[in-house]
């Protein structure tokens, strides 16, 4: 027993020790104190769940780190290994059930990123987003890895069969935390009078992260969970945290301990006025003490008409909680006419997608009805080169159908709509100026269309997940059962009920479903089956030492009902493993069936509230589809978008916003460039100052003089400084490549570019043909033909920065077929052009930099000194008008 010690959230003991009787002989226990806790495994468990000795831990392990190698000589790469190889993972280990928010984790890892970027040889100022950019050389956030880690951990948390019951009972804690019917879309707006939110609480604010912007929240990760049963709490329809925005910490916990959850359970029946205080007490049998609550102050001073308690927002009569859904008018009862508003719903009867452009809106008190113009989707690519999702979808305008309404406001429209606003969901279309909309004008022949900004399939998918939540009509109605029946132990699947399984497991065209009865019904004598595979195969389970299943890399939904059915059918399973590519007819026939699946328009969805008894809840992204892959590496395709937008939505980089915004920067070939190395070594110091002034200068975060102006004010004069060769403009990143004395420089550097890619070109190709010469000539990139500077919409200006031009990779595209030698050949030609770019232009300019400052006895160790020299000066005097400053701020005059 010594080593025995009491974790206790009992705050009413008080001795440091406990004496337990065990085998008759008393034992003294030491309790650990509440502000500790103790190290198991690695982890410190605190039984007051506080995290103040696990954020130390965390900090002791960066700072030890950042002292072994802040005095080395390592350069970058060095650098970037250890943190993300090391460091993130030990943080990610110690830090599993401690959820830091963004401000916690930029503090932790603040000394490394500063060591990352001095080694790199960027400011320290340098934006976040710029060194978690993959485009760049990078660290890992420690911010996204921890979202990474919790998607991981409630994936096991709600699949894993022996934690269902403790995940049930986090639900029920979380909802009860927040006080809400369910859990919501954006959980975060419902914690701000949590004092101390449990794991649960803070795991799904955190995968859902939203963010204040000028239009309302933004879910940044738009990660959620999509339960599989049903989690919403009966007794009503609108929640009343929704219905009252202005309930403090202290109204909530009234609300708890009267058992209030609902506007309904305060309001009568139609929905229209408030109940009065006895009236409130009556319906809930009388069990509330003490004075009216100031919840309910509230409700009857700010959200009635009069005193006949007359709601001024009647409840509505419609349970919606999709975010996407078209928004009921705010001024009513109106007639509004929104423009360019184009939306989706579901048609029943006709088992489809139903579009259409929102003509008039009428809404009353009691609803809203919106008439909307109807579209027909039209198949615009017979490429099979092309997936579902890069097919763009094509809409033109209904001349006349079954669903057609009358409409009295115009006789115009051929087919109208009519259908109740909160049914419907919003999409958008791209714009006339478009190239997607410019790509299909030839195939409609100048006819009147529009083109959507989703897929076919996806907006299906959208419309249809929309119809069950709204209508109320599941296909399983097995799976939306109460959660006590969900938690019976899983019953054998009978053999007879596989055509009901596959009717409720798959969301697809009817004649498919036929065609897998039609296969289960071939093999349902079949007790041994051999299945051949050109994949990997992986072990899947083992029930016993007889029996080891094993598959081609399937993921956990199409995983777990084939495990169910070897279990339950005692079937003999065996894989043969196929050379892929081998001219085996039978599997280049199954690639064949592959292929043509993949281009079918109406997608195999997989119904994932099929899998109740098997799992509570799938990882589900912007709630449009279920994760079925490796989140953790699927979460990068979410995570460096929002990296990227943010990088390009920088400030420094509004010179070229609107090449950005038009696609003039081919960002795959940039990224080819900024990472490559020419060196013999793998890492040196000067490639780390190479790849570094890389960055700086496509991310126009370069030190021009107004930089180092910001930066060392006390050593540049004030006021603004101009170029040092032309004397014409501010000298700041925007400004090199306009100047005027570059422009000879940037017609020769084109001209000999030109030469040498037309012979690079020729010498590797066989079929460059005779319009290679037309084509460099008429390219944008090699226009020689401007007066004076070079201006700022030439493409050769994105090249002095180190941005790769479309138009350059064009030609790269049109004339190596091959990726590799397509890579290689632009690596060494866009080498040999940036060498002489950095020489003529940026190396130049940094000489008379230099020379310049030399003039005003500005030197390396200035500024290497600076903040340590400021620090030890003492503070300025107050300023007094009486006494003339004898050395003032020198002003620099041109």
């Amino acid at each position: 027993m010594d080593k025995y010690k009491i974790l206790t959230n009992d705050r009413s003991i008080k001795q440091p020790n406990i004496t337990l009787t065990i085998n008759n002989r008393p034992y003294e226990t030491p309790i650990t104190s509440r502000n500790k806790g103790e190290c198991i495994l690695g982890l410190y468990i605190n039984a007051l769940d506080k995290q103040t000795q696990t954020i130390q831990k965390g900090k002791q392990i960066v700072m030890a780190y950042y002292n072994i190698m802040k005095n080395k000589k390592l350069t970058h790469h060095h650098i970037q290994y250890i943190i993300n190889k090391i460091v993130i993972p030990m943080l990610e280990y110690i830090f599993q059930h401690t959820i830091l928010n963004l401000k916690q984790c930029q503090s932790l890892m603040g000394p490394l990123k500063r060591l990352f970027k001095q080694r790199l040889n960027l400011l320290s100022n340098t934006a976040d987003n710029i060194i978690y950019n993959h485009m760049f050389q990078s660290i890992n956030n420690f911010f996204d890895i921890q979202m990474k880690s919790q998607l991981n951990i409630l994936g096991a948390l709600f699949n894993t069969p022996i934690l269902r019951e403790i995940a049930i009972q986090k639900i029920y804690n979380t909802m009860s935390e927040i006080w809400y019917p369910t859990i919501p879309s954006n959980i975060n707006t419902y914690m701000d009078h949590i004092a101390k939110p449990t794991y649960l609480t803070k795991a799904l604010g955190l995968i859902k992260r939203f963010r204040q912007a000028t239009l309302g929240l933004i879910n940044l990760y738009g990660f959620s969970i999509n339960f599989t049963f049903d989690i919403n709490i009966l007794g009503g329809n609108t929640s009343i945290r929704d219905y009252m925005s202005d309930l403090s910490t202290a109204d909530i916990q009234s609300l708890k301990a009267k058992n209030i959850i609902y506007m309904d359970q305060v309001v009568l029946s139609d929905g229209n006025y408030l109940l009065s205080w006895p009236d409130v007490k009556r319906n809930n049998l009388n069990n509330y003490s003490g004075p009216i609550p100031m919840w309910y102050k509230k409700l009857t001073d700010n959200y009635v008409l009069s005193n006949n308690l007359r709601l001024i927002h009647p409840l509505n009569d419609v349970v919606c909680d999709i975010s996407r859904t078209h928004k009921s008018p705010s001024i009513i009862p109106a007639i509004t006419t929104p423009k360019s508003q184009w939306s989706i719903h579901w048609n029943n009867v006709q088992k489809q997608v139903i579009f259409g452009k929102t003509l008039s809106q009428d809404t009353d008190r009691l609803t809203s009805i919106s008439y909307l113009q109807h579209f027909i989707p039209q198949q615009t690519h017979h490429d099979n080169n092309l997936t579902p999702k890069k097919q763009l979808l094509g809409l033109i305008a209904c001349k006349g159908c079954l669903l057609h309404s009358y409409y009295p406001h115009d006789t115009r429209p051929t087919c109208v709509i009519a259908i109740r606003t909160q049914k419907l969901l919003l999409f958008n279309i791209f714009k006339k100026s478009s190239f997607e909309h410019k790509l299909l004008l030839e195939y409609y022949n100048h006819q009147s269309f529009v083109v959507a900004t989703k897929p076919f399939h996806t907006l299906r998918h959208i419309a249809y997940e929309h119809f069950l939540k709204i209508d109320k009509s599941p296909l399983n109605t097995s799976s939306q059962r109460p959660l006590d029946v969900t938690l019976t132990p899983n019953t054998s699947l009978p053999s007879n009920n596989i055509d009901n399984h596959i009717d409720h497991a798959l969301i697809c065209h009817p004649d498919l479903k036929i065609e897998l009865k039609s296969c289960a019904k071939k093999l349902e004598s079949e007790n041994l089956l051999t299945f051949y595979t050109d994949g990997s195969i992986q072990h899947i389970g083992t029930t016993d030492p007889g029996s080891t299943f094993y598959t081609a890399k399937l993921t956990f939904i199409p995983t777990q009902p084939i495990v169910l059915i070897f279990l339950t059918r005692h079937l003999l399973v065996t894989l043969h493993k196929v050379s892929g590519h081998s001219n085996n007819p039978h599997n280049d026939e199954a690639d064949l069936l592959a292929k043509a699946g993949a281009h079918i328009t109406e997608p195999i969805i997989v119904n994932h509230k099929f899998f109740s008894k098997q799992s509570l809840g799938f990882i589900s992204w912007n709630r449009l589809h279920v994760i079925d892959r490796n989140v953790r590496k699927w979460a990068d395709n979410v995570i460096q978008p929002l990296l990227f937008n943010s990088m390009v939505n920088n400030k420094a980089l509004s010179p070229i916003k609107q090449q950005i915004i038009d696609g003039d920067i081919d960002w795959t070939f940039t990224k080819e460039w900024l990472n490559s190395n020419d060196h013999d070594a793998l890492c040196s110091i000067k490639l780390s100052k190479q790849q570094g002034n890389r960055i700086k200068k496509c991310n126009f975060i370069y030190p021009t003089i107004d930089i180092q102006q910001r930066n060392y004010p006390h050593l540049y004069p004030l006021g603004n400084i101009p170029c040092i060769e032309c004397a014409n403009a501010r000298d700041d990143n925007a400004h090199v490549g306009l100047c005027k004395e570059h422009s000879n420089h940037i017609i020769n550097i084109l001209t000999q570019a030109a030469h040498d890619l037309q012979a690079l070109i020729i010498s590797n190709t066989n079929d460059a043909g005779f319009d290679l010469d037309d084509t460099i000539r008429s390219s944008p990139l090699f226009n020689t033909t401007f007066d004076g500077f070079l201006p700022q919409t030439h493409p050769g200006y994105l090249l002095i920065h180190h941005l790769v031009p479309s138009d350059l990779t064009l030609i790269f595209h049109n004339y190596i077929k091959d990726k590799k030698l397509r890579f290689s050949l632009f690596l060494k030609f866009f080498s040999t052009l940036m060498s002489s770019i950095d020489t003529l232009i940026w190396t130049c300019r940094a000489s008379l930099i230099k020379q310049w400052e030399s003039t005003l006895s500005i030197t390396k160790n200035k500024k290497r000194f600076y903040r340590q020299r400021q620090k030890k000066r003492a503070p300025p005097p107050a300023p007094d008008d009486s006494v003339q400053n004898s050395s003032p701020r020198r002003t620099y005059n041109h």
